[in-house]
């Protein structure tokens, strides 16, 4: 079965997974197209619309913890998705064959899965401040980080950040899972953020969210 578990984190904030294992025709089936915005009509890549149409279902499938109906989904102008016709926050991650998504019945929420790849390390001098050099040489604390600004720049939800000046991590110890600190700047303006991360599926992905 895709969808593999929904996780609660209280009871007003859940995240549920879903793995890829079937073919979009299936899944498209099962997803009440009229409820979206058509957006799916522009993809072409097969795999991109597998993420779209598990996004649509797991949301419809978390929302039945909340017993709230499902509506649809769509993206404001900066690309953050919105629940339709509901005030829940909700954000979206996915690495094929895994999608992710978080909704917080009273809160924005940003989420990010990255799997640790040489990609992450070689592009890290992209965004990675001077202060988080910690990180430099460590392909763990790397993927951790830029799931964190991933995470963070999801929850800010407009374009205009940059991942290397404005979203920055504090150092933290290494561990299975743990609790790091961030700030997103903006001018003089400093908002403070708790995120949470942890190792998934035999530490084959870092998750990171907003806490």
């Amino acid at each position: 079965m895709p969808l593999q578990k929904i996780e609660k984190i209280t009871s007003e904030r859940i995240i549920g997974y879903w793995k890829v294992t079937e073919p979009y025709e299936l899944l498209f089936e099962q997803c009440n197209l009229a409820l979206e915005d058509g957006s799916y009509g522009l993809i072409r890549n097969e795999k991109k619309l597998l993420e779209w149409v598990c996004t649509r279902l797991l949301a419809e499938a978390m929302l039945g913890e909340f017993n709230t109906e499902y509506q649809g989904i769509y993206k404001d102008p900066w690309g953050k998705p919105h629940l339709n016709q509901l005030d829940i926050g909700i954000s979206v991650t996915h690495t094929f064959p895994l999608v992710i998504v978080m909704m917080d019945k009273n809160s924005p929420v940003g989420i990010d899965v990255e799997p640790p790849t040489p990609k992450i390390g070689r592009i890290a001098p992209k965004f990675l401040h001077e202060k988080e050099q910690f990180a430099q040489n460590d392909l763990m604390f790397q993927t951790i980080l830029w799931a964190a600004k991933e995470a963070l720049f999801k929850y800010h939800g407009r374009k205009s950040l940059s991942f290397r000046q404005q979203i920055l991590i504090d150092p933290f110890h290494l561990s299975e899972e743990g609790t790091i600190y961030g700030r997103i700047i903006e001018g003089d303006m400093i908002e403070e953020h708790c995120l949470t991360y942890r190792f998934i599926y035999e530490k084959q992905y870092v998750l990171v969210y907003t806490s």
